[in-house]
């Protein structure tokens, strides 16, 4: 690891950081804030940044993101949130600053003072708060709000005996996150009340080590459904995250989850497939290792040989962890793979959704990043995750999901 760059990124930040709180302090000048709430902004700016960087200096010189770099990274992002909606309005009324002054000036053939109008720092002021109040709710109970997510899908080629069918599906636990055993067994508890034929997960049970599964190994233990219980590798079950002394010690990590995976009851599909009858009829699943579009997340999987076995034309049901191997390789496949299921961006665990709209930072890097999506007939849904990881410990707009997907046939 490049310690030299990685240690650039915090200083930049901390500038990025101290840049932007001042100029969101014009809201308070705007307002003529008396000395004590000007001196008390500053302290309490002051700790949210000190604090965390000196955390994150040790995490980013170590090379490893921990629980404690993940806390130290939130502290720093629920202070941080409220700053950028001070300085999103503040930059909208100095764009309209500007041009009324170019205006004047064109008019007048000299700049004529334009204040800041008081009534903007107000709202400017009332941004921020609503934003560290939806940060603080993220961390403190939105992670775990889990909602169910129920989604009907139609296909003209569906056997008849798997109309109606039922997944359940769940993906990004992230278990060395969690901390609230009470929170958690509400999740599982919620997931199993909703009856499905078949359980899927779809990758990310830990984020870096097997262990990290052992205290919550008996809450997963309990998903059952009456077809089975299937899951895939995602990206961090691979270790690649952590700086392993040796590759052996990190292929025993491996192997020590995959074990773990099949003691509780999940039969692991590492490139390859399983055919489900119901009624003297059959569909087939398949998982694959972590593939995705982009290279810094490893291509461990094989479609080709995930797929190996079964029949070209039968419906099938494709488990991959990262969406844009949907994109990638699958959407286009020669042989129809009817629906795909994955998991990965968990919505940035940040987010506006409605029923109406929905936006997250990272549909600019993942198109399909939440929800069913469609072309040609073929079918991806990306599910929210059930869990969070370090970079931010807790969930704001993004809810932590249980999705539940029913096959019906169309006429």
């Amino acid at each position: 690891m490049n310690h030299s760059v990685n240690l650039f990124m915090p200083f930049l930040l901390i500038a990025t950081v101290l840049l932007l709180n001042l100029y969101a302090y014009q809201s308070l000048r705007t307002l003529s804030a008396p000395t004590y709430l000007r001196v008390a902004y500053w302290i309490v700016i002051s700790l949210s940044i000190v604090v965390p960087m000196a955390t994150l200096l040790i995490v980013f010189k170590s090379g490893e993101m921990t629980n404690v770099g993940g806390w130290a990274l939130s502290t720093l992002m629920i202070f941080f949130a409220p700053v950028v909606a001070m300085v999103a309005l503040l930059l909208l009324e100095d764009a309209y600053r500007l041009v009324m002054l170019a205006v004047r000036y064109g008019l007048h053939a000299s700049p004529i003072a334009l204040p800041r109008a008081k009534w903007v720092g107000v709202v400017a002021l009332a941004a921020g708060g609503v934003a560290l109040m939806a940060m603080l709710h993220g961390v403190m109970w939105g992670k775990y709000d889990y909602r169910v997510k129920e989604q009907v899908v139609y296909f003209r080629d569906l056997p008849q005996a798997f109309d109606g069918f039922r997944i359940l599906q769940l993906s990004d636990f992230h278990a060395g996150s969690f901390s609230s055993p009470k929170d958690v067994q509400r999740g599982i508890d919620l997931a199993n009340a909703q009856h499905a034929d078949l359980f899927i997960f779809s990758g990310d049970m830990v984020n870096n080590f097997a262990d990290e599964l052992r205290p919550w190994a008996s809450y997963i233990a309990k998903v059952k459904a009456p077809y089975g219980q299937l899951a895939v590798l995602g990206n961090h079950d691979y270790g690649d995250y952590y700086k392993w002394k040796t590759a052996e010690a990190k292929a025993a990590n491996l192997q020590s989850l995959v074990e773990q995976e099949r003691a509780i009851g999940l039969r692991m599909l590492l490139d390859e497939n399983v055919a489900i009858e119901k009624d003297g009829q059959k569909i087939v699943v398949a998982g694959v290792q972590n593939i995705g579009m982009y290279s810094h997340f490893v291509a461990y999987g094989n479609l080709k040989k995930a797929l190996e076995g079964a029949d070209s034309g039968a419906f099938k049901i494709l488990v991959s962890h990262d969406p844009s191997h949907w994109d990638k390789e699958v959407s286009d496949y020669p042989e129809k793979i009817h629906l795909t299921l994955s998991g990965h961006t968990h919505g940035f665990q940040f987010g506006v959704e409605t029923p109406l709209f929905k936006w997250s930072p990272v549909q600019w890097i993942y198109p399909h990043w939440a929800g069913l999506y469609e072309k040609n007939e073929r079918y991806l849904y990306v599910n929210r995750g059930f869990g969070f990881i370090p970079f931010f410990m807790g969930r704001v707009g993004i809810m932590p999901e249980i999705t539940v997907i029913e096959l019906r046939t169309q006429d």
